[in-house]
């Protein structure tokens, strides 16, 4: 079944315009994935904050962003989605403005904690939003390249808004950014068609331990890439390259990390899911080895674009798994804290062991990252195939070809 078909006909998610509003959604609630950095420069630059104040208010973001991702699992399918997504947006909005009005450490800091908030609640409802459709793995695929697109922009535009109108412009573009996301909150579904049974704690639920054994599959394959992804600009320039080269660099890695994506939306579920995770965790690991052996720059440009084209790929067959082992589609939010968590837990790691003990040994941390992983999902498969047959799944989640709840059929 191709896109357009899934799109066509199916559950309440299955719509075009649920998948474009979700996309908006999903891509502004990542979006400081993306601009993080630049953003708390601008903002340290203009009240005179150093390093350790940006950290602090890089931290408060994804604290919050994390917490109340996790927070969802328990009462994510029990309000209107609608309701929670346009509050969340609103909640961004205000957020960044009132970024433009306090300037003390302590009301930015409270200012970036419900940023983080309002935009950690909107990515984590979009990844169970998504994976309530009758094909995770295209609908995770068009998700992760809606991720992209808004970060690769803001990157090129922010600098040029810094410039011509200082932080308070900038503070005023991510609030509008946001605005867009509560305009395109009220496409979506209160709820999808569904059937869950409620419980109390999920976490504690039967046939919880898959999904979060998935979960914390998704925690140490992100660890690994933001690892990597975090110093690539620091390798490049040991490799020779100047910085212009590096930033085209990056800006194409961007691009390929969206065309993973689109990739992932063409392949759908046409070979499973592990062996598509197997061939892209290999690949990457390939590219570490590549990185680390050469002092030829165009080796390393390779290298790092082939990197950053497959691990989108790798993410959203990670999320599909979720989807696929979530009988109760609860514990999507969850993986959204693993995803904030492993951006938090990897680049730091890396710094240390690149500071303390070179380049190679740096690269190992993503590589025994990526090995653990597969393991996980060796074994994770072999757990969700030797489980006794469950009753049939409902007709929303059902598709033509491959059953979406098998792993590698």
């Amino acid at each position: 079944m191709n896109t357009a078909a899934m799109l066509a006909r199916g559950s309440s998610v299955d719509r075009l315009s649920v998948f474009v509003a979700g996309g908006i959604m999903s891509g502004f609630g990542a979006l400081m994935y993306e601009v993080a950095s630049q953003f708390t420069y601008m903002l340290g630059q203009t009240y005179g904050f150093g390093e350790a104040n940006q950290g602090d208010f890089t931290a408060a973001f994804f604290t919050s962003y994390t917490l109340i991702a996790v927070s969802m699992v328990f009462w994510v399918r029990k309000i209107s989605w609608r309701l929670l997504a346009t509050t969340a947006s609103a909640l961004g909005v205000v957020s960044f403005l009132a970024l433009t009005l306090a300037h003390t450490y302590a009301t930015i800091m409270a200012a970036m904690f419900l940023a983080g908030l309002g935009m950690g609640a909107n990515y984590a409802l979009t990844l169970t939003l998504f994976g309530d459709s009758k094909n995770p793995d295209r609908a995770f695929g068009i998700k992760f390249f809606c991720d992209v697109m808004p970060g690769m922009a803001m990157n090129f535009l922010l600098p040029m808004i810094f410039a011509a109108g200082g932080f308070d412009a900038v503070a005023f573009a991510m609030s509008a950014c946001c605005a867009i996301s509560l305009l395109a909150a009220l496409l979506i579904p209160a709820r999808t068609d569904r059937q869950v049974d409620h419980v109390s704690n999920p976490l504690r639920s039967k046939g919880a331990g898959l999904p979060l054994l998935a979960c914390l599959v998704c925690l140490i394959n992100t660890t690994g890439i933001m690892a990597l992804w975090a110093f690539l600009g620091q390798i490049g320039e040991e490799k020779g390259l100047s910085l212009s080269t590096l930033g085209v660099v990056l800006s194409l890695g961007s691009m390929l990390n969206g065309a993973g994506s689109l990739v992932g939306v063409a392949m759908g579920n046409k070979f499973g899911r592990l062996l598509p995770i197997t061939v892209t965790l290999a690949i990457s690991t390939a590219s570490l080895v590549v990185i680390a052996m050469t002092a030829s720059p165009n080796a390393y440009v390779v290298a790092a674009l082939t990197f950053c084209l497959v691990n989108n790929l790798t993410s959203l067959y990670i999320i599909a798994t979720v989807a696929a082992v979530d009988k109760k589609g609860l514990f999507l939010p969850f993986a959204s804290a693993c995803f904030s968590a492993g951006a938090v837990i990897g680049p730091p790691l890396a710094g240390r062991l690149l500071e303390t003990s070179g380049l190679s040994i740096m690269l190992l941390l993503p590589a025994a990252m990526w090995g653990c992983a597969l393991a996980l999902l060796v074994l994770l498969h072999r757990l969700h195939n030797g489980q006794p047959a469950a009753s049939a799944p409902t007709p929303t989640h059902a598709v033509d070809g491959p059953n979406p709840q098998e792993l590698h059929p």
